[in-house]
């Protein structure tokens, strides 16, 4: 009987080849990113560890994209007025 599998995720596992036709020792995976394009990324020698960060990855951006999760800091900062970081920068350089 075949192994029950979680969910997919659209992750889709793989390793490329080297000049000289031997496999390169670490997998590369993509998934689908927090903005609906493909997303690349290396992962370990180790298929399963791989595969384990090709999930979470994939998970975190499912949960971005469907809003049940906020963006990343950076993202939540850009949209801060200019005069905030600018006073935030000036009260850094007097300590």
């Amino acid at each position: 009987m075949p192994e029950p599998r979680g969910p997919s995720l659209g992750v889709w596992l793989y390793r490329t080849k080297k000049m000289d036709g031997s496999y390169h020792p670490r997998w590369r995976f993509r998934y689908t990113g927090p903005y609906g394009r493909k997303k690349t990324a290396s992962g370990f020698a180790d298929k399963k560890a791989t595969l384990q960060m090709a999930y979470a990855l994939a998970l975190e951006a499912n949960l971005m994209r469907l809003g049940l999760k906020t963006t990343h800091p950076s993202d939540i900062e850009s949209r801060r007025p200019i005069r905030g970081h600018v006073e935030e920068y000036m009260a850094w350089g007097r300590v």
